[in-house]
């Protein structure tokens, strides 16, 4: 691995407040994110302050080290600290002068990633500047809302009919199977069995979000492995981590 330079020395000179220190500075170059830079950088930012209106530089290397254990202090300070050099620039974030200590003054989203998976990039959705600016942007992003409902639509007709049949497996062998995770906003009366819920259930699956289609599916296969006869399914590494935290 090429070794890392910050301001003419080794990056593990350093201890994490004195990356952050730099890092955060205006005319530090920054690592260049792609064109979705600015909407992941403004995720990690509110991800990092955790709806809290401040947060210390320690906090926030804390934040991000939990998402990444596998980097380094000193690596996460530097992705931290550029966030935050990042983040004053368009005024989303304040230092607090005379300490480690940063106070966040944008708690929505500004940037999001627009384009589908193809032609991906971000897009200033809110707190502009110029009029004409804001007009385009606001176009861009209807266009966006759209494309993604079509996406999420498409998403729950491609996983439909398999989650149907898992549900009438378990509801026809093991009706008192509780409904896994993703599916328990739908119980009915207090009742949380597939048996009672299956039909409600099926009714509801137009509500899921884009992603989860895939994820109540491999729940409801891992469920369906218990049945007689069942065979449980084979899971890559993708549906692991889809299982054990699903998010976007």
């Amino acid at each position: 691995m090429a070794k890392i330079i910050l301001a003419g020395k080794p990056l593990y000179d350093y201890t994490p407040l004195n990356v952050i220190d730099i890092a955060s500075r205006r005319g530090h170059q920054r690592y260049d994110l792609g064109p979705c830079a600015d909407a992941i950088r403004n995720r990690e930012i509110l991800h990092g302050f955790g709806g809290k209106p401040e947060r210390t530089s320690s906090e926030l290397i804390a934040s991000e080290g939990e998402r990444h254990p596998e980097w380094s202090d000193n690596f996460v300070a530097l992705r931290v600290g550029e966030s935050l050099g990042w983040a004053v620039e368009v005024r989303i974030v304040q230092r607090i002068p005379g300490g480690h200590v940063w106070r966040l003054l944008e708690t929505e989203r500004m940037f999001e990633i627009i384009g589908g998976s193809r032609k991906e990039r971000s897009l200033r959705v809110r707190v502009h500047t110029d009029d004409a600016e804001a007009i385009v942007a606001a176009k861009l992003w209807q266009k966006e809302l759209k494309r993604r409902d079509r996406a999420r639509l498409k998403d729950i007709e491609k996983h439909r009919p398999m989650i149907v049949r898992l549900l009438d497996r378990i509801a026809t062998h093991a009706p008192e199977t509780k409904l896994p995770s993703h599916l328990a906003r739908f119980a009915v009366g207090g009742f949380d069995d597939i048996g009672t819920c299956r039909q409600f259930v099926i009714d509801s699956l137009g509500d899921l979000d884009e992603g989860e289609p895939y994820v109540i599916e491999l729940q409801l296969n891992l469920l369906a492995a218990k049945l007689p006869y069942g065979r449980a399914p084979k899971l890559s590494a993708e549906d692991v981590d889809a299982l054990e935290g699903f998010a976007i």
